[in-house]
């Protein structure tokens, strides 16, 4: 199923009218490649550039969590030291005033 959104977003890029809406799909594609990510092995050539080239795009997009209430700092860095981003120690939890 992942490969299957990732050749929609391939073509979807693609076919990009404009900067702007490159950007949109871009932006949204992110959410693929997370999934991509948290799956692959530790030890997978490519792994840490590629989510070196993940959190980049995070901060182009704005993106600031990836986990509800975690910063994305802590969320890339759980990302590269577990596989579908189990080890959480040392997590902190940021409390939002409602």
């Amino acid at each position: 199923m992942i490969e299957k959104a990732q050749l929609c977003f391939d073509m979807a890029k693609s076919a990009a009218e404009n900067e702007k809406v490159f950007l949109r799909v871009e932006k949204e594609w992110l959410s693929i490649l997370c999934v991509r990510l948290t799956r692959m092995e530790l030890g997978a050539p490519g792994r840490d550039e590629m989510i070196d080239m993940f959190e980049h795009l995070c901060r182009k997009h704005h993106i600031t969590e990836l986990h509800e209430r975690l910063d994305l700092d802590f969320s890339i860095e759980v990302m590269k030291k577990s596989r579908y981003a189990a080890d959480r120690s040392g997590m902190y939890v940021l409390y939002y005033r409602m």
